[in-house]
Order: structure tokens, then sequence, then C-alpha cells
């Protein structure tokens, strides 16, 4: 009996860094002058920019994340505090039961190409885990402390799986939902949780097991799956 897999797949690593420069031949002819040097916190500051050259300006509020002593980036070590996983799931229409699972991987080598890659790797259900939907109305997962499950200096990955069976035998196959997909550090930065990855970064993608005779009608977008 065949079935249909589908797996949406995310990598997230904890601790990274991003090392890469920008050259620039000449800079540019650009000016930002503001009306005062000093103001106080809740005043509106109107900033005076002279010059057209430049294409990409970033501005530091000093504000918990956009502070300008970290501008070439920030290391969080939450090797000691673990982080979370949470998403919201509905489901509708059709009959057939236990089609959704939820997985996680250690070892996989983020080879999306083909199936086969994806069922080398170990995988563990962590199904039981969460609380799916059973309408569609989105249901809250409840957040999984996945501190133990992150191997040090490895990315961990997470996957979706849907199984279509046969429907003249099983009934028909249903429509699930996923959204609000978030990994966060337990490890907060004045006093902000700090989110490690959500559906937009996640990077998921579909790797189906019939792509030529049954394309999966999954879907990806920034919000949902």
């Amino acid at each position: 009996m065949k079935f249909r897999y589908y797996s949406m797949l995310v990598g997230a690593l904890f601790m990274a860094s991003c090392d890469k420069d920008l050259k620039v031949a000449e800079a540019p002819d650009f000016d930002v002058t503001t009306e005062s040097n000093t103001y106080k916190a809740g005043d509106k500051i109107k900033f005076n920019i002279k010059g057209g050259d430049a294409n990409l300006i970033a501005f530091y509020s000093g504000e918990p994340l956009n502070d300008y002593d970290y501008r070439t980036g920030r290391i969080i070590n939450i090797a000691d505090t673990g982080a979370t996983m949470s998403f919201s799931s509905s489901v509708q229409t059709g009959s057939q039961a236990d089609q959704l699972s939820v997985l996680y991987s250690t070892n996989f080598n983020g080879d999306y190409s083909n199936l086969a890659s994806v069922k080398a790797a170990a995988w563990v259900d962590i199904t039981d885990k969460f609380k799916l939907g059973t309408s569609n109305k989105f249901v809250a997962s409840g957040t999984l402390d996945i501190s133990n499950l992150v191997v040090h200096g490895k990315p961990i990955y997470f996957a979706f799986k849907y199984i279509t069976r046969p429907q003249a035998t099983n009934g028909l196959a249903r429509q699930w939902f996923i959204q609000s997909f978030a990994v966060n550090s337990k490890e907060k930065l004045d006093g902000k949780t700090l989110t490690i990855a959500d559906l937009a970064q996640a990077g998921f993608r579909i790797v189906d097991e019939n792509p030529e005779n049954a394309p999966a009608r999954a879907s990806i977008t920034n919000t949902r799956v």
C-alpha cells in the first residue's frame, strides 16, 4: 500500500554567527542631521536626510536588539537555559485519522531534493507532546521545552509529516493548517524573549513522495503551512 508523504523541514542552529564584509569602493554622498543633539525619551525627532546615493539606511534607536554596540551581530549563549517550540493547528473536512505527526532530527543532512534523503535521517516522533486541532478553529499546541533535544554543535530540524491513505477505503483526506510556529530561547534579553525562528524564517520545504503522479497540494507562506 502506497502512502503519500509530505514533510516540511526546518533547521535551527542555536549558536551561530555571520561574518560577511560588504566592500564599497567609495563612500556615498549622504548625510543625516537633527535639529538638536539631545532629546528626552518620548520626544519626536525629525531627521534631515541629504544625498540620494544611499540604497540602504540602518537606524539604531538604542532599544533592545536595536543598539549600535551590537551592529555587527550578537551571540546569545542559550546552552544553559534552553529553548522552546510551539505552533497552532486546525483541521477541516475529510475523515482520515492520524494523518499529521510532528518529528525532529539532529542528523538530517539538509538535502531536501528527494524523500530518500529525508528518510535516511533518524527522526523522533514527538506528536504526543503537543495538542493538535480537532476542528477549523486553531488550537495552540502548548509549549514544549526542547532543551534536551538539542545536540551541542548541531542544528535541529523539525518536520510536519502528513500522510494521505487511499481514500476509496480510508475516507476523504483531511486539510491541516499550521501557523504561529516559533522556536524561542528561554534566555531573555532585557526582559524580552528571543525568537530563534518563526514560520517566516524557518525555511520549511515540501518533500513529496510522488511529485510526478501525486503532487503535494500543500503550500507554504510566511504565516501558514
